[in-house]
């Protein structure tokens, strides 16, 4: 007895074949060519307080040139960028290293460009964790707004779509970026961030009459971190909320400082924590005001915080260290934050 056979009707058959030719296609396609690399120079100044920047004094201020490496992604532009703003470690470090690279690579995937500020070399610091009167708050914020400019001036970029992220010190002047008096002190007329993450900031200011600037904001924080605790970062987004912005914060049960880095959990003696010199209001004359230890009207950022030390609040001695589950989780949620805002 002869076998049977089924047969298949032409018009599955027609489909088969072109699913089986799309299919072929997928596994044989090239993968994307990897981001491109180049440097981006930009001015900054150097300021002791955003009194030197207010009023149009800016100019005034000692200049000073820093340089970033670029790295878009492969197709056409304009291209939306994030701005990685680093923290107190040295750029070269090994945390450093690995996680703009992930970052970058989970960026590209989604079409979107890395710009990797360096607010260090060009004022020849390397580590500022031992000694942060090296590098003032306030010029660190100057230094991400003029990245902004040099970038939006880029043909290349898309100047409506660029963001900003960054860790520890990098974190802080990605809120304080978010400030528009801030920003307009600094980038009269525009442009302005699209969207801003901070893992792991210092948060222990406020801002006297916050008025944001529009983007969002999403503070990746460590339940346990002992360097920049995570409940003032609470406090700080709920006044942020209060004035209007839009802010989101998750913080890891257990992870501490440093959880998106490379190294694991050790202590660090030498590095200084002001987690008990209480909030420090920054005022919109530009002058901070800390009631443990004074005002800072008249005085260089160095004097302000020796009188942190001799006050007895500041003190040295924290634990940072990667926690790979908190770790992954930020890079998956920084990538779609961004891509979200981009309308990637």
């Amino acid at each position: 007895m002869a076998a049977s056979r089924s047969r298949v009707p032409p018009r599955t058959a027609s489909m088969l074949a072109g699913a089986a030719l799309a299919l072929a296609a997928c596994t044989t396609a090239p993968p994307p060519p990897p981001p491109t690399e180049s440097a981006l120079r930009y001015n900054s100044s150097d300021i002791e307080f955003f009194r030197d920047a207010f009023g149009g004094r800016l100019g005034e201020q000692r200049r000073v040139r820093l340089e970033g490496r670029l790295f878009l992604p492969g197709g056409r532009g304009p291209f939306p960028v994030v701005v990685w703003q680093h923290g107190s470690d040295a750029l070269g470090s090994a945390s450093a290293v690995q996680w703009t690279g992930r970052l970058r690579d989970a960026l590209a995937a989604r079409g979107i460009g890395l710009f990797v500020a360096d607010s260090h070399t060009g004022r020849g610091i390397v580590y500022t964790m031992a000694d942060q009167t090296q590098l003032s708050a306030a010029s660190r914020a100057v230094d991400t707004l003029r990245a902004l400019q040099a970038l939006a001036r880029d043909r290349r970029i898309d100047a409506a779509r660029i963001g900003i992220a960054g860790w520890g010190s990098g974190g802080n002047a990605a809120i304080r970026a978010s400030h528009e008096r801030y920003a307009a002190a600094v980038l009269p007329g525009g442009p302005r961030y699209a969207a801003h993450v901070a893992l792991y900031p210092y948060c222990g200011y406020r801002f006297q009459r916050y008025r944001p600037a529009g983007a969002p904001l999403l503070f990746l924080l460590g339940g346990a971190d002992n360097y920049t605790k995570a409940e003032p970062c609470e406090g700080l987004a709920g006044e942020m909320r209060k004035a209007g912005a839009r802010v989101q914060i998750v913080t890891y049960p257990g992870a501490h400082h440093g959880f998106a880095g490379a190294l694991p959990l050790r202590r660090n003696e030498k590095a200084w924590h002001f987690n008990d010199c209480g909030i420090v209001l920054l005022g919109t004359d530009g002058e901070a005001r800390a009631g443990a230890f004074g005002v800072s009207n008249g005085l260089t950022y160095r004097q302000f915080l020796t009188k942190a030390v001799r006050s007895g609040c500041a003190k040295q001695g924290v634990n940072i260290g990667r926690d790979e589950a908190a770790g992954t989780d930020a890079l998956r949620r920084i990538t779609a934050f961004f891509a979200g805002a981009f309308g990637k």
